[in-house]
């Protein structure tokens, strides 16, 4: 049986908020929190958006996209507001979103 792999350190959006430009990763001790570990993994199927909510509400998300648009590849932070495609070519993790009805209008990376 192969080792468990170590846990990774997570922060608070307190301690270590995070910027938007381009530098350098401040990682330190002084700015690890909770040791944690993924022990599992459960598929949101697509539009299934209380359920993901619901997961995102407790923990970051892995999703798929489709980044092949031209609108994306001018992306440069921020929200990304632009027209979504159907071939999932991209992986980012889901931290947050702000929901007004039934669909997302904003999701943070």
């Amino acid at each position: 049986m192969a080792p468990a792999p170590p846990a990774s350190a997570t922060t608070s959006e307190a301690i270590y908020p995070y910027m938007e430009w381009k530098g350098t990763c401040k990682a330190s001790d002084k700015y690890l929190g909770i040791h944690e570990a993924i022990d599992g993994y459960e598929r949101v199927p697509s539009f299934h958006n209380n359920k993901l909510m619901s997961i995102v509400n407790s923990q970051p998300v892995v999703v798929a996209i489709d980044a092949s648009g031209k609108g994306f590849r001018k992306y440069a932070g921020g929200v990304y507001r632009g027209p979504c495609g159907h071939s999932l070519n991209y992986e980012m993790l889901l931290v947050d979103y702000s929901n007004t009805g039934s669909m997302f209008n904003e999701v943070d990376f």
